[in-house]
């Protein structure tokens, strides 16, 4: 299932406990298509950690995507990755137990990158 957001009105409502929609919204043109699986697995993993996460990147138009010079095909693209904030072992600990956990080595792959990490469903 995709959530969709079409502005910024309606991206401000809250699609967990953890996240608002608002927060994987694309930066220049303010729509929105989040793949539910990853949106599971982000909020899993915020409960475990126990902090906030920052969502770095969501959704990007395909024109977004050019600007900042993601891959093509990018699951950015489709809401089918996020980019976080890197936080600290306590941050890596919750990823890994709630991939491991919750058994999602099926759906989600995790790549740390050197300022970010990025996840996406496969």
């Amino acid at each position: 299932m995709i959530i969709l957001g079409l502005s910024n009105m309606l991206n401000t409502f809250s699609v967990t406990s953890h996240f608002k929609l608002s927060e994987f919204e694309c930066p220049c043109c303010k729509r929105v298509m989040l793949d539910a699986r990853l949106l599971a697995f982000l909020d899993a993993v915020r409960k475990v950690y126990g902090r906030p996460i920052t969502i770095t990147s969501g959704y990007r138009c395909a024109c977004y995507n050019v600007r900042v010079l993601g891959k093509n095909l990018s699951k950015h693209t489709v809401g089918a990755a996020a980019d976080i904030q890197p936080a600290d072992a306590w941050m890596n600990a919750a990823i890994s137990r709630v991939f491991l956990e919750e058994d999602y080595g099926d759906e989600i792959e995790i790549i740390g990158e050197s300022d970010h990490i990025h996840v996406e469903v496969k």
